[in-house]
């Protein structure tokens, strides 16, 4: 069987596209379509089609979304491969290998300076194979707020936590008052709806931190955050007693767990652990039994989690990058992975 890759408009093959996901998962992707490929800020979706050139139908699709990076202080435009997909009956390593080769031509041709992929386990043989790089290991790591998930995990029914759980929990709750309490009434905090400049002000101071960071612009983060038609995001955000921003967590509710989506902190000494510690009690007043996130390894972010007492669990999945030729001669960050910080939520999905 032979194939061609073709270039997609946003319009014209629109509908193909929207098919090769329902025909494929039965889901409807139009939300989705209407919100990235179209609507990112940062421009619109790049996106490469595979048509069987015997039936002259489209069977697999990859989209580049485009982003803006900070790296040494400097904006830089790079991208997010992700929405990559063959339909089963053409899932040879050739239409795969082509698509995954269409958008690396950007880094090839100096359009970006780097793309980044998130891929399943499935994918990576073929990104490797196509020239993408190991950024680094996804990393996840937990921080249980209540004995229920303890006694579950080795096996226990309900009763016994009835029984022995509100006293383990009281325990949990005074370990946790010892690692970091709330600035000691000194900070106050509230959920707010939408981002505004001074949530730029806060990611901006951590560029001195992380030299290579995805740009949060207002606009990104409210149509990041507030625009996705995934889930509802919420917005802890922590003031000083002059009620200026001191740090901010991004975070949704999945049932009894909390999954943190995106941070940043005022770089002044401890503020990053005052805000997980007033996160922390703000995760349990809404009942949740654990709070969790995922990341690019970075050294000094996990030590910072590990003072919080959030744990590692394993993590098989990696961040994959590939550079432009230039890109590693013009920024030197940019090959030492623990400058980067690189959230789960960066893969814009």
């Amino acid at each position: 069987m032979s194939y061609s890759i073709v270039k997609a408009d946003l319009k014209k093959h629109k509908k193909a596209i929207l098919n090769i996901w329902k025909n494929e998962t039965n889901y409807d992707f139009s939300k989705r379509y209407k919100w990235i490929y179209e609507g990112n800020p940062a421009g619109k979706a790049e996106v490469y089609l595979v048509r069987h050139d015997d039936s002259q139908q489209f069977v697999g699709c990859v989209a580049l979304f485009p982003a803006s990076f900070c790296v040494e202080g400097t904006t830089i435009k790079a991208g997010i491969a992700g929405d990559f997909l063959v339909q089963k009956e053409h899932r040879t390593a050739g239409p795969a290998l082509r698509l995954i080769r269409a958008i690396l031509s950007s880094v090839q041709e100096d359009r970006l300076e780097f793309i980044l992929s998130f891929p399943n386990k499935a994918s990576e043989p073929i990104l490797k194979r196509a020239g993408f790089k190991v950024l680094g290991k996804n990393v996840r790591v937990v921080k249980i707020l209540t004995s229920r998930l303890i006694f579950s995990k080795l096996g226990f029914g309900d009763w016994v936590y009835a029984a022995i759980g509100p006293f383990a929990n009281y325990v949990m709750r005074a370990f946790s008052f010892r690692i970091g309490s709330c600035g000691n009434g000194k900070l106050t905090n509230m959920v707010l709806g939408d981002f505004d400049e001074r949530f730029e002000s806060i990611w901006k101071e951590n560029l001195s931190e992380f030299m290579v960071l995805k740009e949060r612009s207002v606009n990104y983060m409210n149509w990041k955050f507030r625009l996705s038609p995934y889930s509802i995001n919420n917005i802890f955000a922590v003031f000083n007693k002059d009620q200026d921003l001191q740090g901010y967590i991004v975070y949704r509710i999945n049932k009894s767990s909390i999954e943190v989506r995106d941070f940043a902190s005022v770089q002044e000494l401890h503020k990053a652990d005052l805000l997980w510690a007033c996160f922390t009690k703000h995760a349990r007043n809404l009942g949740a039994d654990s709070i969790g996130l995922s990341f690019a390894r970075n050294d000094k972010l996990m030590a910072g989690l590990r003072r919080q007492g959030f744990i590692e669990r394993k993590e098989d999945h990696a961040v994959y990058v590939a550079f432009s030729g230039q890109a590693s001669r013009r920024y030197d960050a940019l090959s030492n992975y623990h400058k980067w910080l690189i959230m789960q939520s960066n893969d814009d999905m």
